[in-house]
């Protein structure tokens, strides 16, 4: 079976590349082709496929993202990428040429096209993009100019780089945009490492395009994953005029720079020189918070923190009480979505707290793992670590443990550890009824079903007794009223179905470790 090539270029280098497969080697054919990077994914990563010869495409940035989920789908793929430069001129790399395939389609490419284009190979070795074996000595100068621009540098030092390089740094005020692949490790850097450097120059190359539109700056990369681009701030009179062209200038920037995985982030204004420094270490201090701010298409501190509010102690707590119960007691309630919603987006996000996020979240996910150990075949636990999370974001957190307790809901049903329809009407009984005395003949007898089929099979798939569900279900109910309300607690023992009141105190104390009164006290004390 002939081994096939996916494709993304124009119809007439297709064409040409069809034609040559046909005529000179039959060992090879046309696989998929599709229209946009994206439209590989989802086909190439279903069918295993292993060779791509990919045309550059706007924004150029989305192929990383394309690269690095080939990766993490365990595909160790062929790659050819390249671009029409100009009438006649492709530039393009490859995979290295150690691996024998590789050679193979880099000569199909070649053989293909050379009546039509020249085609120069593309070998960039380092983030200077530099094609010399040893980047030349200005190159390195001039980044390193640069790299003690952003480190600190007083006016003296500064005019001599300039100077000295050539650097396009004005003196009318400064801004700072910043492009970052955010926790991103391409393991195939070794095979290629030409095709991940090709990428960095075409986005170095747009971004410096666009900047030089309007009144130039500097494009340079700190890292492999960090691109940093100081703007010359513009000078045009009108503060309107200025302000609409500046938000141009950004809004090109960021289609340059479309990464799923990138953090953008746009500076304030700095006035000097000098300046740089500050605005480059408070980046260095806010692009974590990327992870509450993924919805921006920039980020900018003047948007951080007319964002950023105190957390509500109070409320948050409340909401995890309420969904842990929820998650324990009635996992196929809607309200526990709703509460979900609320505790992620109108609290934890606007904190913008790692530590309140982490502390939320584990207590959510230790009681999933509370409900798992009741499953025959545990769900896997979900990678949550601070790793992750720089290319993550709380609404992608958020949707992943949506699904997980989705999912949990699901497997409950398929190992019919809440699929009996008798045990889901015994608790929904419980919700309705349970200030009311109640014993378990009264509930069996409400299902028509026998007190000891409701008790053995109540059991079984929850763990746990009747009597022994509605107490704990009491309690919680009772917790949730000594939090939300001023009434006495004689009241809400009342309220709860415990009638003795010394009863209700003492199993409150075994069931919490606190006795009612301690326990609003303990909560009141936090808010």
């Amino acid at each position: 079976m002939p081994t096939e090539i996916s494709i993304l270029a124009d119809d007439d280098i297709t064409a040409a590349l069809e034609q040559c497969i046909e005529a000179a080697y039959p060992s090879f054919s046309i696989g998929y082709r599709a229209g946009s990077y994206q439209d590989f994914l989802e086909p190439s990563i279903r069918n295993r496929s292993n060779i791509f010869i990919l045309q550059a495409r706007q924004p150029i940035a989305h192929s990383d993202d394309l690269l690095f989920a080939m990766q993490n789908a365990g595909l160790p793929p062929v790659y050819i990428l390249f671009e029409v430069a100009e009438p006649g001129l492709i530039r393009y790399s490859t995979t290295t040429g150690t691996n024998t395939l590789a050679a193979t389609v880099r000569e199909i490419f070649l053989t293909a096209l050379k009546d039509r284009f020249t085609c120069r190979h593309i070998r960039y070795q380092t983030m200077l993009l530099n094609e010399d074996d040893l980047p030349s000595e200005e190159a390195v100068g001039r980044h390193e100019s640069l790299m003690e621009i952003l480190r600190g540098c007083n006016q003296q030092e500064f005019l001599t780089y300039r100077e000295k390089f050539g650097l396009n740094l004005k003196d009318g005020g400064y801004y700072l945009f910043v492009w970052e692949l955010m926790g991103v490790e391409f393991n195939d850097h070794e095979s290629n490492k030409y095709i991940y450097n090709f990428v960095g120059e075409m986005i170095h190359r747009e971004c410096l395009d666009t900047i030089n539109r309007y009144n130039g700056g500097e494009v340079f990369y700190a890292t492999p994953n960090l691109l940093c681009v100081i703007l010359n701030d513009l000078t045009i009179r009108s503060e309107a005029g200025k302000r609409a062209k500046f938000e141009e200038l950004i809004g090109r920037l960021a289609y340059s720079t479309a990464n799923k995985v990138a953090c953008r982030y746009l500076s304030d204004r700095a006035d000097d020189i000098k300046g740089l420094r500050h605005i480059y270490e408070r980046y260095q201090s806010e692009k974590s918070l990327a992870f509450f701010n993924r919805d921006m298409t920039v980020i900018r501190p003047s948007q951080i923190e007319s964002r950023k509010r105190p957390a509500d102690m109070s409320e948050i707590s409340a909401l995890l009480q309420r969904v842990t119960s929820f998650l324990h007691y009635d996992l196929i309630n809607p309200a526990l979505e709703s509460d979900l919603h609320s505790l992620y987006f109108d609290l934890l996000k606007p904190a913008m707290s790692f530590t309140l996020y982490y502390s939320s979240s584990a207590a959510i996910y230790n009681a999933i793992a509370e409900m798992q150990y009741s499953l025959d075949e545990i769900i896997p636990v979900v990678n949550n670590s601070p790793n992750l999370l720089q290319f993550s974001s709380i609404e992608e957190q958020y949707d992943t443990l949506l699904s997980r307790i989705r999912e949990l809901r699901s497997q409950l049903t398929r190992t019919q550890r809440m699929g009996s329809a008798v045990v889901l009407k015994a608790m929904s009984y419980i919700t309705s009824n349970y200030p009311r005395d109640m014993s378990v003949a009264d509930i069996s007898g409400a299902l028509f079903v026998s007190k000891v089929y409701l008790s053995q099979v109540f059991k079984r798939e929850k763990g746990m007794g009747v009597i022994k569900y509605l107490i704990n279900y009491r309690i919680e109910q009772a917790k949730k009223l000594l939090r939300e309300t001023g009434a006495y607690v004689y009241e809400i023992s009342e309220k709860v179905g415990f009638h003795e009141f010394r009863h209700f105190s003492r199993t409150f104390k075994e069931l919490t470790g606190f006795s009612p009164t301690e326990y609003r006290k303990q909560f009141r004390s936090k808010m």
